[in-house]
């Protein structure tokens, strides 16, 4: 497809859905919108059934510059704008689109903001929803976080204040944050390792390089997905591990990452 030319900078909207990783994962896409369309205007417009907004606080803070302006949907007039795009990531629509998606498929942009690297790794295996397939039961967090301890002592729990009860039987063995959503992406942004839950947290660790071990329902096999997850929401899959795996696997998978940097 020839790309148009304007006489004027082109005035861009993006429509994005959902929650924080749908964010981060349709961010990946807006510098290749750029590329495409040069000097253009973006606005990134978010939409959430929801009421939230701690989305766009994130982007705002980590990613200033990507788009020109970061707002919610019913804040803007579509007729105001000469070219729409949907990132919603679940219709597939930025598949159809002219802007070279496929490029940045497995790129992530780099913070803008620079932290100190930190000497944690970081944990994340609790949801505030209680969903059983992300929200891991206390007795397997137990094991889970002994077989951590095995090998590395500064483990660092990122959870709300209502979820610290389930680290009750390992509180000596790691220290918990509970903060906002931004100060939350701080400590997995500067961690030296990862290990989550299903969790938008692990697009922020993949953008900055941080090397992240997740378990998942959708993980079949070690490594293993469906292909569909993988074109949605998961384009790195080689440290996944099914729900509820033996507690081994977190151990081997940490020693391999900090003994091979």
């Amino acid at each position: 497809m020839s790309q148009t030319h304007y006489t004027q900078r082109p005035n861009i909207l993006v429509r994005v859905e959902g929650g924080l990783g749908d964010c981060l994962l349709s961010n990946r896409f807006i510098p290749a919108i750029r590329e495409y369309h040069s000097d253009c205007h973006i606005t990134f417009a978010f939409y959430n059934d929801r009421a939230e907004t701690y989305q766009l606080d994130v982007l705002k803070k980590f990613y200033p510059s990507i788009s020109d302006r970061y707002c919610l949907g019913h804040e803007i007039d579509k007729s105001d704008y000469d070219l729409f795009y949907d990132l919603h990531i679940d219709k597939m629509e930025w598949t159809t689109y002219d802007f070279d998606w496929l490029s940045r498929f497995y790129y992530f942009p780099k913070p803008e903001v620079k932290l100190a690297k930190g000497d944690h790794v970081c944990l994340h295996l609790t949801h505030a929803s209680h969903d059983p397939v992300k929200h891991l039961r206390k007795d397997y967090i137990t094991r889970v976080v002994d077989s951590l301890y095995e090998v590395e002592k500064n483990l660092l729990v990122i959870c709300t204040n209502e979820e610290i009860g389930c680290y009750e039987h390992v509180s000596t063995k790691v220290d918990i944050f509970c903060g906002s959503i931004v100060d939350v992406c701080g400590k997995v942004l500067n961690a030296k390792a990862f290990v989550t839950i299903d969790s938008g947290f692990k697009y922020m660790a993949y953008a900055n390089g941080v090397p992240t071990i997740e378990t998942a329902n959708y993980y079949t096999q070690v490594g293993v997905t469906h292909p569909m997850i993988k074109a949605r929401w998961l384009p790195f899959q080689e440290r996944g591990l099914p729900l509820y795996s033996d507690p081994e696997y977190f151990l081997v998978g940490l020693r391999s990452i900090l003994e091979n940097r």
